[in-house]
């Protein structure tokens, strides 16, 4: 009889949760002003304990917590199956002991996806926020191209300001988290939601997944981690860190994420982050360049470039992409054609309307800053 009891309460309890959940994510679809109150006052206070707490973790939890998923999954499967076949005469107990695990598993992955990252994606955008009068779009091409011109010219000047090893390398410095975080509170002073404790920024140890992926970095809502890919070239990090410390301070878009970076980067005084935010802001924006002009005026831009330069904006080097396309097991074009899917249906889901394609809108927020510096 007790056993009943606390099964029913646990449900209750679940139920209960969901509703929340649900109710909170309806109202901030239905109301921008529920969204930033939500983000600024409510989530900002919530996820320093939380995060502080993972933070003490010096590896991934949410990359642990993904692979006790899976192995969940693999094992658990099979051993419900048994037990089911094994033990008859306590089928019911098993079903529903299984089903209120899977119960509070769903409630923890929904509660914090909705306090962490889904409400975030309904919040005003960063750029309305805090540039409201500047223009977002109706730059020519003769401004993107110069744009890019500035972005090379940048990238040239600091790339032999920078320590390397023998090979050309970039040496990245043990505290690079540590330098992220004091430079995206620097920034503070102009967009307030950026003061305040930051989570450790932490290397994933399956970073040839996140390779195949064709990912840099990732934020895990329910664990409020930041974390980059471990390896991909070093001119990458700096930049990737302050991206995903930026999900962790509610801007959830990708497009003003890496905005936000590029700021914290180039206005750092820092060279090795301001090379990574300019390297990041030359790729975007190279990629758009590319779609707008011929290929005689893009091959004038693009090799403008030195030698140090061409080198560094890629994300792994040569050999390790040779190794990850020659992998049988899981190949490399359908693991990034499956991301890009999921990330644009996770996009699309949280009224993203383009998708991924929102990724693109960064050269708009490049453009305003870059011909409207503050």
């Amino acid at each position: 009889m007790e056993k009943r009891s606390s099964a029913l309460l646990q449900l209750k309890i679940i139920c209960t949760v969901i509703i929340i959940c649900i109710i909170l994510n309806i109202a901030a679809r239905f109301s921008t002003s529920f969204a930033d109150f939500f983000t600024d006052n409510i989530f900002i206070n919530i996820s320093i304990p939380f995060g502080f707490l993972t933070s003490l973790i010096p590896f991934s939890v949410g990359e642990l917590l993904i692979f006790i998923g899976i192995m969940l999954i693999v094992i658990g499967i099979p051993l419900f199956i048994a037990a089911m076949i094994k033990c008859k005469g306590k089928r019911k107990q098993i079903s529903r002991n299984t089903a209120l695990f899977l119960g509070w598993v769903l409630v923890y992955i929904l509660l914090t996806e909705t306090v962490n990252c889904f409400i975030h994606y309904q919040c005003t955008v960063f750029s309305d926020r805090y540039f409201p009068d500047l223009p977002k779009s109706g730059y020519t091409v003769e401004q993107l191209t110069d744009m890019c011109k500035g972005f090379i010219v940048k990238a040239n000047e600091l790339s032999y300001q920078l320590e390397r090893d023998e090979e050309g390398n970039i040496i990245l410095p043990d505290d690079v988290g540590d330098r992220a975080i004091e430079h995206m509170r620097s920034i503070s002073g102009k967009y307030s939601r950026l003061d305040g404790w930051y989570p450790s920024a932490k290397k994933i140890h399956f970073s040839r997944i996140m390779s195949k992926l064709d990912l840099q970095g990732i934020y895990f809502p329910f664990t409020m981690e930041a974390n980059y890919n471990a390896d991909m070239k070093h001119s990458k990090v700096p930049c990737t860190i302050c991206h995903e410390l930026t999900h962790a301070k509610g801007f959830i878009l990708e497009d003003e994420a890496s905005f936000i970076a590029y700021i914290a980067c180039v206005e750092s005084g820092d060279p090795l982050f301001m090379y990574s935010g300019y390297i990041n802001a030359m790729n975007r924006s190279l990629n758009q360049l590319y779609t707008c002009v011929s290929q005689e005026e893009y091959a004038e831009v693009y090799y403008m470039m030195n030698d140090l330069v061409m080198e560094d904006k890629k994300f792994v080097t040569d050999e390790y992409r040779a190794s990850l396309e020659q992998d049988k097991v899981i190949k490399k074009e359908t693991a990034s054609k499956v991301s890009d899917k999921a990330m644009d249906i996770t996009l699309k889901a949280n009224g993203v309307t383009d998708g991924k394609e929102s990724y693109g809108r960064m050269v708009d927020l490049l453009l305003m800053y870059y011909y409207n510096p503050q």
